[in-house]
């Protein structure tokens, strides 16, 4: 038989080397944990961090050698299937969800042992900017912003159109009272001059008719004045009461006759 003696204080001691042994076990263990720059004692139940903090943990394996070229392999299994491969044992891991998290850890030797696997438990809680809620309400307030700036677009579009409606009102308001300070005291002269001299001339039944036109006049163009738009109608009846004076004046020299196309809508304005 195969026996390896040791001698120690206790006295000597023998090994059976033909006794089947199981394998040998390395000491492997987390040193420290840090989440981005706060130290966390490993030996917690769990540790706290938030959703993209960066998780340092340094291992530790123990063995008869010096520089062994160990082997060290890591995962999140709630977000890796696989254990990542690495021959630093400075571990850095950042978490993409939150909820519990279970960090695993073993090691393996140049001469192929396999350490037990470490595991570090990791309670992951998202920030407060990162939380469902915050995200509905700055939905929400982005929403209402959009809202309030489309309102603000739409009210200042319309008070644009309305400030413009207004100066084309008043360009036309303008432009009417220019053309009226400038006609109706030369017609109105004229319509005098005629109904004087026709009364001179004892044609009274023709002074009242050119009288009574020339009266519709005048109460058309008061009615008109403060208005921008005259119905079709009305415009017609005032061009016919004009030509009646003419032909009054020509001592009915000519006819006339209004015709309007047919193709004009009944419910038309002029300025």
């Amino acid at each position: 038989k195969n026996y390896l003696y040791a001698a120690c204080d206790d006295g000597l001691f023998r090994m059976d080397l033909n006794i089947k042994r199981d394998p040998v076990v390395f000491p492997f263990f987390v040193s420290t944990v840090t989440v981005n720059t706060n130290n966390c004692d490993p030996g917690t139940d769990e540790i706290v961090a938030h959703t993209g903090d960066i998780i340092h943990v340094k291992l530790k394996l123990l063995t008869f050698h010096l520089n062994p070229g160990h082997r060290y392999y890591y995962r999140m299994p709630q977000e890796q299937d696989h254990f990542i491969q690495t021959f630093d044992p400075d571990i850095r891991v950042v978490p993409k969800h939150s909820g519990k998290r279970t960090l695993e850890f073993y090691a393996t030797t140049a001469e192929g042992y396999r350490t037990r696997i470490q595991t570090l438990q990791l309670d992951i809680r998202p920030y407060w900017y990162q939380t469902t809620l915050f995200k509905v309400i700055l939905a929400l307030l982005m929403f209402s912003l959009l809202n309030a700036m489309i309102l603000w677009s739409i009210r200042r579009v319309k008070m644009n159109e309305k400030r413009k409606a207004e100066r084309i009102k008043l360009k036309w308001a303008l432009e009417l009272s220019k053309w009226k300070s400038a006609i109706n005291p030369h017609f109105i002269f004229n319509s005098l001059n005629t109904l004087q001299s026709l009364n001179s001339s004892q044609d009274f039944l023709n002074a009242n008719r050119f009288l009574s036109r020339f009266s519709r006049i005048l109460r058309k163009a008061i009615d008109f004045s403060d208005r921008m738009l005259i119905p079709l109608n009305e415009e017609i009846d005032f061009i016919t009461n004009f030509l009646e004076l003419e032909r009054i004046k020509k001592e009915e020299g000519f006819d006339f006759a209004v015709h309007v196309d047919e193709r004009i809508p009944k419910r038309c304005y002029f300025p």
